[in-house]
């Protein structure tokens, strides 16, 4: 009896680490597709100041405070470089199937394998939540230049419209 609740242990013991274990995986490819959706809006909006800008240069656009909209841009494209870095993939540390069917392990019962790959995949989830904690770090820092390049941008358009009048909304 002593050795079947050992074995019903490790095998909810191995579930859970499992469960951990891939968690990691589904984190990143959560904060890969976020990075992916800011990327897109990032480049619409960029887009936009560069052609304001474009404009403002060749003087069909008169407006005031326009080192706002420059500021704007600046951080959007810090947000970007950063949304950049935050999109590049991560190799995760995983335990290769081939370490499955050594002979070592071959010849090992049930539970002295499930403990063994149990004790490596802890392993390996702690390495892979340092490299995923530091994504999720740069994940951050996109939101906050990205968030603030928009607050920027919004001030710039409410001095020159709404302000100023410079902006006609319709001509």
């Amino acid at each position: 009896m002593d050795s079947a609740d050992s074995n019903e242990k490790w095998e909810l013991i191995n579930k859970e680490v499992s469960k951990q274990y891939s968690g990691t995986f589904k984190s990143f490819k959560t904060i890969r597709e976020r990075t992916g959706q800011i990327m897109g809006f990032i480049g619409v909006i960029i887009n936009l100041e560069l052609l304001a800008v474009i404009q403002i240069i060749t003087g069909e656009l008169q407006v005031h405070y326009t080192i706002l909209l420059l500021i704007s841009t600046f951080l959007m494209a810090i947000s970007l470089i950063t949304a950049c870095i935050t999109y590049r993939p991560i190799y995760f540390k995983a335990i290769p199937s081939k370490e499955c069917i050594k002979d070592k392990y071959l010849s090992k019962t049930h539970i002295e394998l499930l403990k063994k790959l149990t004790e490596k995949r802890i392993k390996f989830i702690k390495i892979n939540k340092k490299m995923l904690s530091g994504r999720e770090k740069s994940f951050k820092w996109c939101m906050w230049l990205f968030v603030l390049s928009l607050i920027v941008l919004l001030i710039f358009i409410m001095f020159n419209v709404i302000l100023l009048g410079n902006l006609p909304l319709y001509q």
